[in-house]
């Protein structure tokens, strides 16, 4: 009889240890956080705090999230926006919110054209960004994340400078002008996955500034050209093929585009990661711009506006009517 217990007893530590070895195996492994910067002010807070919801709303629900929102130092945020923002930490989910002051002396020699000198502030980010980050993700305020973002962020940058999206329509555009030749490819700069590790040791930030040097002294030469981007000057005359990892334009996609490119990438429209309202003159938080967005694009911001703080505004302040619920 006290075999037969021995033997039960036994057994029954033999289950417990394989159900517990099972459990262990089928967790997951803890994840790295994601660490992403962009440039948040009082004059684009509700953008950047829609573009922010959205990040939020779509990461792996367990992953730490750390924002850094890059500032003028002469003009920080407000504290009443600075709460909105700290808000939706109880409406939506935690996360880890940075302010980073960035001098603007240090950008005032460049021209930056018809474009916000805030532009350039990604091309510092091994400089503002705490030096034991690896990697970084820039997102601009025009960009809304629509799907989980948790397998671009992991993307394998295999010691390359950046991972970011092809635009083939703005290759085609650019390489007419003698300033951008020559190119085999245009990456958006709206979106762009930083390995630090590999701009800090061979101090890309200063070929960077270079470039942005000789594109503010040749500025004349881009009189026909719509689209005057500095920081997208300066990535694509330093990213080579060779310093370049290609993430898929479903990664970014831009949504100011005719009807045949909307054909062609139909899939992606219906999948696309991160959406990147592109249209410089028209975005959807302005009044003036709404009615020339595609309804299928304005829905999406729409839907995370929503959930914002500002919502509740009625927009009084902001300049476009309220979106109704």
């Amino acid at each position: 009889m006290k075999i037969k217990y021995l033997i039960c007893f036994i057994f029954l530590i033999v289950m417990i240890l394989k159900i517990t070895s099972d459990k262990n195996e089928q967790e997951s492994p803890k994840l790295d956080k994601i660490n992403v910067f962009c440039f948040a002010d009082n004059e684009n807070i509700l953008a950047a705090c829609t573009m922010i919801t959205s990040l939020i709303c779509n990461v792996t629900e367990n992953r730490e999230i750390d924002i850094y929102a890059v500032h003028f130092e002469d003009k920080p945020m407000s504290n009443s926006n600075i709460k909105k923002i700290e808000m939706l930490k109880t409406s939506i989910r935690n996360f880890n919110l940075i302010f980073v002051p960035f001098s603007r002396k240090k950008i005032e020699r460049f021209n930056t054209g018809t474009h916000n000198p805030s532009t350039l502030i990604k091309l510092y980010c091994a400089e503002i960004l705490p030096n034991q980050i690896k990697k970084a993700l820039w997102l601009n305020e025009d960009t809304i994340v629509n799907s989980k973002i948790d397998k671009l962020y992991d993307t394998n940058l295999r010691g390359k400078y950046i991972a970011a999206t092809e635009q083939k329509e703005e290759r085609e555009k650019y390489l007419n002008a003698s300033i951008f030749s020559p190119f085999s490819k245009w990456i958006t700069a709206a979106v762009v996955l930083f390995n630090l590790n590999s701009i800090r040791k061979e101090n890309v930030q200063n070929k960077f500034e270079k470039k942005c040097e000789f594109y503010s002294n040749n500025l004349k030469n881009l009189e026909n050209i719509e689209h005057k981007s500095i920081e997208e000057y300066a990535i694509n005359t330093v990213i080579s093929e060779e310093k370049f990892v290609e993430f898929g334009i479903e990664n970014c996609l831009m949504t100011n585009f005719n009807k045949k490119y909307f054909e062609h990438y139909k899939n992606e429209t219906k999948n696309a990661r991160i959406l990147y309202y592109n249209d410089h003159k028209n975005k959807p938080w302005s009044k003036e711009s709404r009615n020339k967005i595609n309804k299928y694009f304005l829905k999406i911001w729409d839907s995370y506006f929503k959930k914002t703080p500002f919502f509740d505004n009625k927009l009084v302040k902001i300049g476009f009517e309220e979106v109704k619920k």
